[in-house]
Parts: C-alpha cells; structure tokens; sequence
C-alpha cells in the first residue's frame, strides 16, 4: 500500500463505520485496547483472501455468512406452534395471518447470513433460486428459543422466508420487547443493508 493510499483507507473505515456495529461487545473492546493488533489481523484477512472466498462472495451479492466456524442447528418440530401461542413474542405479532398448514420437520443445518446489500424480500431471497427451503411457522419459533443469541438483538431485526410465500420479521422493540411482523414475500419493501438485518437459511441453500 502507498503513502497516498492510507489515509484514503482510513477515511473510507471512517466513513463506512456503523459496519462496526456488528461487532460482539467484547470484540470491540478488544480492538480498542489492542489497535495495532486489530490492524494487523485485518491486514492478514485482506492479505490472506483465496480467490473461492472472492467467487463466494461474487455469487451472493446480498448477505454474507456469519459464524462460519459453528454448527447451527435448527430444531425438529413435531407439533403445531404459533407465532402468537408461543409464548416467545411479548411485544406481540402483527402483519399478514399466516395459514395454519404445518407438518413434523427434522432438524437441519443452517447459516446465519447478514444482508450486504438493499433489496427487496423477492430479491434477497429469490437470489437462492427457486428450490430454496421455507420454514414452516413452528421452526421459526424453535429457532428463536433455541438460539436467542443470534438474533440480531436491536430493531432492525431477522427475516425467515416460511412456506406459503410469507417473511417473518423478528425483532427488538424500543422497549426491549421481542416482536413479529408477518409480510408477504411479494411486498414491495426495501429492506435497507445498513441496517445489517440477519436471515437464516438452510446450509445447503449458501
């Protein structure tokens, strides 16, 4: 890197600094404490990049994959669970009804993906082709009590893709209340990237 690149560099960190926001508490304690170690661990990162990590990352424009070292596991469901019969959701639930049409599931692997970039629903999801697995209603509420930690935690929230053309929108109210919103896939919202959303797929979709 030259002299006239690095100041650029540190401008661009500047500008593009809510990416942070992502960070684990801890994690940003640490690089606070420990900057030229930071530094360098993210010179090694860029340094080290394969050219299948860039293809990867060619291929999905819209999300990138998040605890890539874990195995994340979506529970089986035997029953029929509701969103609002749960229990899970003391801000409530609102948005579209979804139709009560659920069956057992096994458990499956699955990826937890941040958004990159804007894009409507049919956009994000459509980008996983059209044999991309759907939830039913009782995974999403098994997800969210067997792995509260990965919910994105603020009011922006996580979007599941369920069967019958439908997105639930999970989230943090201001009041710190866990709240669900049902759209349809169709809806012509823009889901934003800044707000860093999170969306849960089935491992052999990514």
């Amino acid at each position: 890197m030259t002299e006239q690149q690095i100041p650029k560099l540190a401008a661009s960190l500047v500008e593009h600094q809510a990416s942070f926001a992502s960070l684990p508490v801890e994690d940003g304690q640490w690089v606070i404490q420990n900057t030229v170690a930071a530094i360098e661990l993210f010179v090694s990162a860029v340094g080290s990049r394969t050219n299948d990590e860039v293809a990867a990352q060619a291929a999905n424009t819209y999300f990138r994959r998040l605890f890539k070292a874990e195995t994340l596991v979506m529970p089986a469901t035997a029953d029929i669970e509701t969103l609002a019969t749960s229990g899970l959701f003391d801000g409530g639930v609102d948005g579209l009804t979804l139709p009560v049409r659920q069956r057992p599931t096994a458990a499956s692997v699955v990826a937890v993906c941040e958004q990159i970039a804007d894009g409507t629903s049919a956009e994000v999801f459509g980008s996983l082709g059209d044999g991309r697995r759907r939830w039913t209603e009782a995974q999403v509420c098994a997800w969210v009590r067997a792995h509260p930690e990965k919910l994105r935690r603020d009011n922006y929230g996580n979007l599941l893709e369920v069967e019958g053309g439908f997105v639930i929108h999970i989230y943090i109210d201001g009041l710190r209340r866990r709240r669900a919103r049902v759209y349809g896939v169709s809806d012509l919202r823009i889901w934003h990237a800044a707000f860093r959303r999170r969306f849960v797929f089935s491992v052999t979709d990514v």
